[in-house]
């Protein structure tokens, strides 16, 4: 069951990772193209306009850009989200981390012998010395 859960939240932490990396690399680039247009601006004292316009296209290419894939990997990351909160919902329908018997009943596994029944002689197998 350690395992299971330990599973479930490297899914969920990977699936973040992905998310927020994703999105900081694209705002990175929009910055990038940005201070490339004010650049191209401030050195060319306005003349180079035209570069100027395209450099700032380009930018607003790259925040729509960013806005689909900021959509997309919200949703990946909501899907991953149920995901583990379904495999987490099993775990608490059964928490003995066993699956359930041919019955279809959840229980803990049960024992070779039914020998070691009694306190009094300190859990020793019956029979025994």
């Amino acid at each position: 069951m350690c395992t299971s859960v330990k599973d479930q939240l490297l899914a969920l932490a990977t699936a973040g990772r992905v998310f927020y990396r994703d999105f900081i690399d694209q705002l990175g680039t929009i910055v990038y193209t940005a201070g490339i247009a004010i650049a191209e601006t401030a050195a060319s004292g306005g003349v180079a306009a035209l570069w100027t316009i395209n450099t700032l296209n380009d930018a607003l290419v790259e925040l729509g850009n960013l806005l689909i894939q900021t959509i997309t990997g919200f949703i990946e990351l909501q899907s991953t989200t149920w995901s583990v909160q379904n495999a987490f919902d099993v775990m608490l329908l059964n928490p003995t981390g066993f699956f359930p018997g041919e019955d279809g009943v959840y229980r803990w596994p049960s024992t070779e012998s039914e020998g070691f029944n009694h306190k009094d002689d300190d859990w020793t197998l019956d029979g025994a010395d």
